[in-house]
């Protein structure tokens, strides 16, 4: 099941660097499995965020190109991002999964 779970997973997991799929880890022990991400802002991707307000921490203003001129500006008004749920979709598939495995491992064990 973690394999499914797994291997769906990072199918699934969006990329822009490759960061967020490369963390996705597996650890199976006895009788129980440990599957998910583990960069900091997983959890942002998953459920999205709000819209919200940017303000520099440690520098007096932010810097960035927009329109191919550079912007320096005391905040940002950012729109927010939509739910991109790789890991639920994982687990829904697993579920789906579930009763087909459950099956082969008890043919395996006849």
């Amino acid at each position: 099941m973690a394999d499914v779970v797994y291997s769906t997973m990072r199918e699934l997991a969006p990329v822009r660097s490759g960061a967020l799929r490369g963390s996705i880890s597996k650890s199976v022990g006895v009788g129980e499995a440990s599957v998910g991400p583990t960069v900091p802002y997983a959890l942002y991707v998953e459920y999205g965020t709000a819209p919200h307000m940017i303000f520099p921490v440690y520098v007096s203003c932010l810097t960035f190109f927009a329109g191919g001129r550079m912007v320096f500006t005391g905040y940002v008004s950012h729109p927010g991002t939509r739910p991109q749920p790789f890991v639920r979709y994982a687990i829904e598939e697993a579920e789906r999964a579930a009763p087909t495995l459950w099956n082969e491992a008890v043919e395996e064990l006849s």
